[in-house]
Parts: structure tokens; C-alpha cells; sequence
């Protein structure tokens, strides 16, 4: 996983919706403590400390600690009938 990497959230129990100072650490701008990531939603990789990612809501714009653990990749299919003439 790589900062821009879309991601799916696997498991929210892994988030550390009151850790403030890694919050300012990965630079998060709209944090909202004791708040956690929906499973299985979409979020984009932001920043990342060690195990510590910094994943965005694209739509909101809300930002979350998660460890890499609860975070799992998500792959694009490209449908090659669209490239075909």
C-alpha cells in the first residue's frame, strides 16, 4: 500500500479515533475524535507512519488513523472490450 492507493476498510476496530497527536503528525485536516471509518467503504491513502495510515473519505473529506491491519488493497478491473474496435 502506497500514499494515492485506493483502499477498503476491513476492520474499523483497528482505527485510533482518539489518538490527536498522530492525527497531527500525518497532517490530518478535518479529524473528528471517536469517530471511526465504515467497513467495507472506499478511502484514499493520505500519509502513512510505520503501521499508522492516514485514510480519507473522498466524499467527506473526513480523516482517519487506521493501522494497516484494517486496511485492505483494492484492485481495478479494466473491462479491455472498451479498448476494442
Amino acid at each position: 500500500m502506497n500514499i494515492g492507493d485506493t483502499v477498503k476498510v476491513k476492520d474499523n476496530g483497528h482505527t485510533y479515533s482518539s489518538y490527536r497527536d498522530m492525527a497531527k503528525h500525518l497532517g490530518i485536516k478535518k479529524w473528528v475524535n471517536d469517530k471511526c471509518p465504515i467497513n467495507g467503504n472506499n478511502y484514499i491513502i493520505m500519509n502513512m507512519s510505520g503501521n499508522y495510515v492516514y485514510i480519507e473519505d473522498p466524499e467527506e473529506g473526513i480523516g482517519y488513523v487506521i493501522d494497516i491491519k484494517g486496511l485492505k488493497e483494492v484492485e481495478f478491473e479494466l473491462d479491455l472490450e472498451l479498448f476494442l474496435v
